[in-house]
């Protein structure tokens, strides 16, 4: 696991996006036997540092995409409900491709049984992000296309 938590604060954000692409495969399938310190050590790289990541929108979406591998694994669900709402800002990201990969957690929470895509990202959010879109004369932008699919 110092492995992992290595490749996530490398200097390369392409070393970051497959850490993060790694842990999150390997806290889905290994989530029983690795102890919750650790699983917190890993999920606070991951939602606080590569969620707000400055320098790279590949690190930003993939901390978004590793949240919805996580999601996979039903253990997951009780730990990640409280840490999803970091993430709900991510709708307001400057990159499309951060933007598309929010909704399609979003698209993947709906599906869960006790979890509210609406308590990840307000419906507020939601409806500014489709105006905004709307608004550039943009009505087929990723988060436009992405929820009407």
């Amino acid at each position: 696991l110092a492995a992992l938590a290595s490749l996530l604060e490398d200097d390369i954000p392409s070393v970051r996006v497959a850490g993060a692409t790694a842990a999150s495969k390997i806290l889905s399938s290994f989530w029983v036997a690795i102890p919750s310190k650790d699983i917190q050590s890993l999920l606070n790289l991951i939602i606080t540092k590569h969620a707000s990541d400055a320098t790279s929108s590949n690190v930003r979406a993939s901390a978004v995409v590793a949240m919805q591998t996580l999601l996979e694994e039903e253990k997951t669900h009780a730990v990640l409900r409280p840490l999803l709402p970091s993430l709900g800002n991510l709708i307001h990201d400057k990159t499309d491709k951060v933007r598309l990969a929010v909704v399609k957690l979003l698209l993947h929470v709906k599906k869960i049984r006790g979890m509210k895509y609406y308590h990840v990202v307000p419906a507020h959010h939601l409806l500014v992000r489709l105006e905004d879109e709307g608004n550039r004369g943009n009505p087929t932008g990723p988060v436009s296309v992405a929820l009407t699919d």
